[in-house]
């Protein structure tokens, strides 16, 4: 994977794009790639779609990644996917933090399952 587009925009701090393993349908604990965005390059008042490009060779063929954000410093928004579950690849979870640790499905809260995204593959 080289990249992935997201509609998101940031107004403070910094946008920390994880590539993890997934483990029983979640995302693991392995990061398997890491990259950090300054706000500034991702402010915006509308929906557009942004290539945020990784680092590294992360994919083997039929894997399963889980796409993880983060703004530990600041605050990030991304326009939501349709009603009801439009990428049936996977589901969307968040943590909810000060809350314990541990991953809620959107399920649980939402009627919009997934999150609007595509990944950008370099061939061999």
């Amino acid at each position: 994977m080289a990249g992935v587009f997201l509609p998101i925009s940031c107004d403070s701090g910094a946008l920390v794009v994880e590539i993890r393993d997934v483990v029983g349908d979640q995302p693991g604990d392995v990061v398997l790639s890491q990259r950090e965005f300054p706000a500034v390059d991702l402010a915006s008042s509308g929906p557009v779609y942004r290539l945020l490009q990784l680092r590294g060779p992360i994919v083997v063929t039929g894997q399963r990644l889980a796409i993880v954000l983060q703004n530990p410093t600041g605050s990030c928004g991304i326009f939501r996917g349709p009603e009801g579950d439009s990428y049936a690849g996977g589901e969307g979870f968040f943590e909810a933090l000060p809350n314990p640790p541990g991953w809620v499905p959107f399920s649980e809260t939402e009627t919009r399952l997934d999150l609007p995204f595509m990944t950008l593959m370099r061939l061999p």
